[in-house]
């Protein structure tokens, strides 16, 4: 907390999917409603190249994480370019690059429906990759886990090629996400803390053995690029919004 006060923060630290100021979880000791999320976060598994919050409309621009006990085996984090990864499709594969950048899709996070205290997040009619009037790269929304179905209007030709185009371009993007060449793999110790640009970098973690505990939150972007502008030269200025 007192860290991204530090960095510029004006407000309460966002939290993932809670009510709660920040967020923890120990892999093997889960409370009663840390096990109640359906959430690979929550567990040993790897999990592949993503942004949070693809499901909320006001994404996080900023995702805070710090490892208070590394697991004994594996682990690792992966942060991911995405931006390099738009480029290298736009130059390789300009017709996909459209189509993320055109298509909008929905995502979900559900939780609980088989329960009294359901839980359903949705966004609609928002591109993987969204550019703003000059073309540049504003955010990349790209989340396998919480893409909720591609749906199309009717059953015509037309829509069917449209869903098949959807999914071969998602692909591509998706295999040049995992390039070494675009990644830094580390491994998080604690007193360490990471900042990590919600719009731009995906983040991955490797499986896991034994115990490893995180915690972080969500803050917004525009505190931190507020904190940050007066130290910016001018060639350096529209590189941000």
């Amino acid at each position: 907390m007192a860290l991204c006060l530090l960095m510029g923060w004006r407000g309460r630290p966002r939290p993932p999917k809670s009510s709660a100021a920040n967020w923890a979880n120990k892999s093997h000791e889960r409370t009663d409603t840390e096990a109640f999320h359906e959430d690979t976060a929550y567990s040993s598994e790897g999990i592949g190249p993503h942004t949070d919050g693809t499901y909320f409309h006001q994404t996080p621009g900023i995702q805070v994480f710090h490892c208070l006990q590394p697991a004994p085996i594996g682990g690792e984090t992966l942060l991911v370019d995405a931006f390099a990864a738009a480029d290298h499709l736009k130059a390789n594969d300009p017709a996909a690059f459209h189509t993320l950048t055109t298509q909008c899709i929905d995502h979900q996070y559900l939780e609980g429906m088989g329960s009294n205290d359901r839980r359903q997040l949705i966004t609609r009619d928002l591109p993987v990759i969204e550019l703003d009037t000059d073309g540049n790269y504003r955010q990349i929304r790209f989340n396998p886990y919480d893409r909720a179905p591609f749906k199309s209007l009717s059953g015509s030709e037309e829509d069917a090629e449209k869903v098949v185009e959807f999914y071969r371009a998602y692909e591509a993007y998706s295999l040049l996400t995992l390039s070494p060449s675009r990644s830094l793999r580390i491994s998080l110790q604690p007193g360490t803390v990471i900042f990590i640009d919600n719009f731009r970098l995906l983040h991955a973690r490797a499986e896991f053995q034994g115990d490893r505990t995180m915690c972080g939150c969500y803050m917004s972007r525009d505190d931190i690029l507020a904190k940050g502008r007066p130290f910016i030269l001018p060639e350096d200025w529209r590189r941000l919004y």
